[in-house]
């Protein structure tokens, strides 16, 4: 996540210069270029574990919001055609949508040009850009309510272009003229809403039978463009691109579902919209340290390679389980299923329980996905505790991943009370409102009653099962030997 930031401060301001004042159009083996590039910068030059389309998305979405150079470079252009039909009159504007919404520009035809739009080489390239965008990433702008109907393939010469002059001046000149209270207008009703000859029949059946081929929900109302309606409707000057960039992600973010299809596919209850957004944000808003937002990022992706995964890239590998030794062993049953960490999930889930009081559910939702039930007013500390403690049970988990014995609970411990009191120290910096000490000292009360019962239980710190499981000594213990050692 670092590198990803690193990317948006340093890398992104410098192509932006240099992508908003081409004076031509930037060949899509440029964007490959610099992708891989970013790629390698991302993954440090290892082999990427999650798709470079899947970091572009936003943190709602299961990404990392990641630049996406091209987008930002068609906003850039886009912002010309937002220039053009800020002040124009209502029929420039539609003038405007059919240019946007057309491969060529036929739109022009019908009106023997515009004042707005005299300059043929920017007009060309801003099509050229919209045209782009809509093979490239909105993929079901074309069919939007702003499609001209001179754009329809029956239309595309210039004699039967003409042949709709009855249409425009009756007002009809986009597809959404065709549907009243969302239902698409029958003949005779055409004929006499926009005063249409009855030769104008067989223009009818034509646009009809596109329709039929193109949507595939015909005759139901076709989908809406968010890029073209701030297109339309800009807004203030300042941050267009911002806006233009915004819309063409919102446009776009129905393509990308596949490790929310993975989840849903294995869990035993549906994933609803909102525990799925809840589940991304937690990426945001798990910890402050990034390894474990990274942990929580690689868990909601299935980024952790299985048993069986592996046997598939390299078929000499086993994909039996190293700990209870069940067949094709899937991401899944490594982190949840495996009978070997049920009694490990239990035992972390009942201390939190005790030191949050919270209704913590023993299922792949809270406890995996991180999915916890909303707090109550004044319990967003127990539901932040209770977060960390679970991711760092997943970082446990994923240390062990191929290890005979599963990960110990004295081991969690250790580590929940060297980083929740370093969140404590974090929490006594930053916050400064009034309700900052009543939220630092519920902290230090969990963080006392995780502690307190490993001293009732009696199981010790942890050192020398992890030493024997692992082969190395936990941080925080190495560094307190190492500054005692020093002060001696």
């Amino acid at each position: 996540m670092g590198r990803v930031a690193l990317s948006k401060m340093i890398l992104l301001p410098r192509c932006l210069y240099v992508l908003q004042n081409s004076n031509c159009l930037i060949p899509r083996s440029t964007f490959a270029e610099l992708n891989t590039l970013l790629v390698s910068l991302v993954w440090a030059g290892k082999r990427n574990r999650v798709k470079l389309e899947v970091l572009k998305l936003d943190l709602e979405q299961g990404g990392l919001g990641l630049p996406d150079l091209q987008m930002y470079y068609l906003s850039g252009l886009l912002q010309y055609a937002t220039q053009w039909c800020a002040d124009g009159p209502n029929r420039e504007k539609r003038l405007l949508a059919g240019v946007l919404a057309s491969e060529e520009l036929p739109a022009l035809l019908m009106d023997g040009g515009s004042t707005c739009l005299n300059n043929p080489f920017i007009v060309q390239q801003v099509a050229l850009a919209w045209k782009w965008a809509v093979t490239r990433v909105l993929r079901r702008a074309p069919y939007a309510k702003l499609l001209p109907i001179a754009w329809l393939k029956p239309f595309r010469q210039i004699q039967e272009v003409m042949d709709l002059t009855q249409w425009y001046e009756g007002g009809c000149t986009v597809i959404g003229d065709l549907y009243i209270n969302e239902r698409y207008i029958l003949r005779q009703a055409a004929l006499d809403t926009f005063s249409l000859q009855p030769g104008q029949y067989l223009q009818y059946a034509k646009i009809m039978h596109t329709m039929r081929g193109i949507w595939p929900m015909f005759p139901a109302e076709p989908t809406e463009s968010q890029t073209l309606k701030v297109i339309l409707d800009p807004g203030s000057r300042g941050g267009r691109i911002s806006r233009i960039y915004s819309a063409l992600k919102q446009d776009r973010r129905l393509e990308l579902n596949g490790a929310r299809d993975n989840w849903a596919r294995d869990m035993p209850t549906p994933l609803s919209d909102n525990e799925w957004k809840r589940a991304c944000l937690q990426v945001k808003e798990v910890a402050s340290n990034v390894r474990f937002k990274l942990t929580q990022f690689y868990v909601l992706h299935q980024a952790y390679l299985s048993p069986r995964r592996l046997s598939r890239i390299y078929p000499h590998r086993s994909a039996a389980c190293a700990r209870c030794g069940a067949n094709a062993a899937s991401f899944l049953h490594m982190i949840w299923e495996c009978a070997t960490l049920q009694a490990y999930w239990e035992t972390i889930l009942t201390i939190l329980r005790r030191a949050t009081v919270l209704r913590l559910e023993f299922s792949i939702k809270v406890c995996v996905l991180g999915v916890l039930p909303l707090p109550r007013k004044g319990r967003k500390m127990a539901n932040r505790f209770a977060q960390l403690g679970l991711v760092l049970t997943k970082r446990r988990i994923a240390i062990h991943w191929t290890a005979v014995v599963p990960p110990s609970v004295s081991r969690w411990r250790t580590d929940m009370g060297e980083w929740a009191a370093a969140e404590e120290r974090r929490l006594k910096l930053v916050r400064t409102d009034i309700n900052a000490e009543r939220d630092i000292q519920a902290w230090a009360e969990m963080l006392n009653e995780v502690m307190l019962e490993n001293d009732n239980t009696g199981e010790g710190s942890g050192i020398a099962t992890d030493i024997t499981e692992s082969g190395e000594a936990p941080r925080g213990n190495t560094v307190r030997m190492i500054e005692e050692g020093t002060q001696m």
